[in-house]
């Protein structure tokens, strides 16, 4: 028989799992009276799943059983072809499938087509993932029929997991909600040296009120056990579902020091090993007064010219290439290219720490019980004149000296280093602003010349720089004369090639060292002005997008801050127009001092100028604590209320100028 490569094979059921016979399967697959409405309804039910995880230092075996009514042509369809997708290392016993038909067992084993399959769909973008897909396909499956499946996945660790070996970690998630349940059971059979700690979090009462977390430890021997009886799950709103975590007793230091060791060797070389191993790759200044030039050119080596591999298969290994293969070879995942840059940068004498991070589950790590598994990416975190910087190595197109790079949006991180805790990363902006943009409007016989002169610094001069570079000059023009269409407020009747006039976007300077882009457009309105209610008016309006923290009402998690980047808008309109200079919306100056930013906005009127200056400063990018959401709240209405802007007159005719010009 053909042995499908190591990764199917059909076998017993292990005893530790407790299987059933197969009266006893077809005792259980009677819906309950709660789910009898259920099946009734078109709903997919489940008359059982049990899950039986036995985790040991040198495998997981993770036991899966499962009893469902093939009710619906799409539920047959899932049980009819199913697709396993196996790691190196990994394998599947199946032990029993049969289906129950009017009364009769009908075994199902042998009427299955397996294919193995290479599971490769992104070699091509650098991800490498050695996994084997199992394609099952189940003959002669029929509406109406008991399904039942029997099945354990093996999956065995080697030397080079060795953090398999040591560490445990597992995340057991609310049952699918559109599924009715009659049983669902998920045990865990702890039989490793270590004990395991287990986590249950965001549970809630039959009033919704949040529960206590329960906390459990298991010695070697112990089970942990978890049911649900006739569970139909809910779309929970503003909550998080229930979730249950289980991972060896660890604490961060325990862990980083576990970690470190295993880089001892690499952590030898000293600064001569590597400018004599690695600087004759790069053309370097090597003068003490250009050590800002050869840091980026560092940096920026090793960013640009090092082919990203992100190898799934070890990325959990932890354990980079020496820095040699890798400059060698010019390829490697992100612990490679950010090991590559600490020996790079060693070279020239500057300190700095390898750090994990995870950026999807930021907000949760410090809630997650402590584990290396909760980690997905290295990055560099560089000490230079008295101040911490933070580089990805595997993004690209980032430029300027280490003060002017933009920098990852994340909180915590754990750093290779003996003794490490999680840290929490500073959530101050850098100093100075992402966007300083003048504005100059004047119009004249119902001709509006424009003049828009933008600065875009850090992030926002790598995004603007991208898009030049991704787009084409008409592409990139049209995106920025489609942005003043909008943030003018025309109206859709109006279309923009009949306002917008000799447009034209130019790129005035790139400075990569201070990463300063300075951006120029201009274009010709053709009657500028709109009507609105028999008036002729002219709007300016754009805003921050606030409204994720205006509609907020999350019950368990913190409201991230961070809206946008420092920004400040200097706005000049010149009009032969008379500014009626008395009214409500000029008077009004708009000043607010948050604790997480600062807003300001000044108008300075005369008879036919006005000016008007918007600044939005965060002072760091912290998470709103709920004592103070409602505030944050009222302040950004307030802002939006602020109506910046001055009213113009023609003739007897009141115009308004709303100004709010965000980027």
């Amino acid at each position: 028989m053909d042995n499908y490569e190591g990764k199917y094979s059909i076998e017993p059921p292990p005893l530790w799992a407790d299987p059933a016979t197969e009266q006893e399967i077809i005792q259980k697959c009677i819906p309950t009276e709660k789910g009898k409405n259920v099946l009734n309804s078109g709903k997919p039910i489940c008359f059982e799943y049990k899950e039986v995880l036995n985790t040991q230092n040198s495998k997981n075996e993770d036991y899966i059983f499962r009893s469902w009514i093939l009710n619906a042509p799409d539920v047959l369809q899932g049980a009819a072809i199913m697709d396993f997708v196996l790691r190196e290392n990994e394998s599947i016993k199946m032990h029993r499938v049969f289906v129950s038909r009017n009364g009769q067992i009908i075994d199902k084993i042998q009427d299955i087509n397996i294919r193995i399959f290479d599971n490769e769909q992104s070699s091509s973008y650098g991800t490498i993932d050695n996994q084997k897909k199992v394609n099952c396909i189940i003959l002669d499956l029929r509406l109406g029929d008991i399904f039942i499946q029997e099945y354990t996945l093996l999956r065995t660790f080697e030397d080079k997991n060795f953090l398999d070996k040591k560490y445990f970690r597992f995340f057991l998630r609310y049952p699918v909600s559109n599924w009715f349940y009659s049983e669902h059971n998920f045990t865990l059979i702890n039989n490793r040296e270590e004990s395991i700690k287990s986590k249950k979090a965001y549970f809630r009462d039959n009033q919704g009120n949040k529960l206590p977390e329960e906390i459990q430890i298991l010695n070697t021997g112990d089970r942990f056990q978890n049911q649900f009886l006739d569970h139909q799950g809910i779309e929970l709103e503003n909550v998080y579902n229930p979730f249950v975590e289980l991972v060896t007793v660890s604490e961060w230091k325990a862990i980083s020091t576990y970690i470190t060791g295993y880089y001892q060797s690499l952590f030898h070389s000293t600064k001569e090993d590597s400018q004599v191993n690695l600087f004759p790759y790069i053309d370097l200044i090597n003068d003490p007064l250009h050590l800002d030039d050869d840091i980026q050119t560092l940096i920026e080596f090793v960013q640009n010219q090092i082919v990203y591999l992100f190898d799934a298969e070890v990325m959990h290994g932890y354990i980079p290439d020496h820095s040699t293969k890798t400059i060698q070879v010019k390829s490697g995942d992100c612990k490679a290219k950010s090991f590559l840059l600490k020996e790079l940068l060693k070279g020239l004498g500057i300190d700095s720490d390898l750090i994990l991070v995870n950026y999807d589950s930021d907000y949760y790590l410090d809630q997650y019980l402590p584990s290396p598994f909760v980690f997905n990416h290295m990055i560099l975190k560089i000490y230079y004149k008295g101040q911490e910087y933070f580089v990805d190595s595997t993004q690209q197109d980032r430029f300027g000296y280490l003060e002017s790079r933009s920098q990852p949006l994340f909180s915590n991180y754990l750093p290779i280093k003996e003794n490490s805790a999680l840290i929490k990363k500073s959530q101050i902006p850098g100093k100075g602003f992402n966007i300083d943009s003048l504005i100059d409007l004047k119009i004249k016989k119902e001709i509006g010349s424009l003049i828009v002169e933008s600065s875009f610094f850090r992030e926002s001069a790598d995004i603007v720089r991208g898009n030049f570079k991704r787009q084409s000059e008409k592409e990139f023009l049209e995106s920025e004369i489609r942005n003043f269409y909008q943030i003018f407020c025309y109206p859709a009747d109006r279309p923009m090639e009949s306002i917008f006039m000799d447009s034209k976007i130019e790129i005035i300077s790139d400075d990569k060292k201070a990463n300063h882009l300075k951006v120029r457009f201009s274009s010709q309105l053709k009657n500028p002005y709109s009507d609105l209610k028999k008036e002729k008016i002219f709007r300016c309006y754009y805003l921050i997008q606030v409204d994720k923290i205006k509609n907020f009402n999350h019950k368990d998690a913190l409201c991230s801050s961070f809206c946008f980047y420092p920004i400040r808008y200097t706005f000049n309109l010149e009009t032969d127009l008379y500014i009626k200079r008395n009214t409500s919306i000029l008077k009004r100056q708009t000043r607010l001092d948050n604790p997480h930013f600062y807003f300001e906005n000044k108008k300075k009127v005369e008879a036919h100028k006005i000016e008007v200056i918007t600044q939005y400063s965060p002072k760091n990018y912290d998470f709103i604590m709920a004592e103070n959401l409602e505030r944050m709240k009222r302040d950004f209405r307030t802002m939006e209320d602020s109506n910046f802007g001055a009213g113009v007159v023609l003739g007897d005719i009141f115009q308004y100028v709303l100004f709010g010009y965000f980027r």
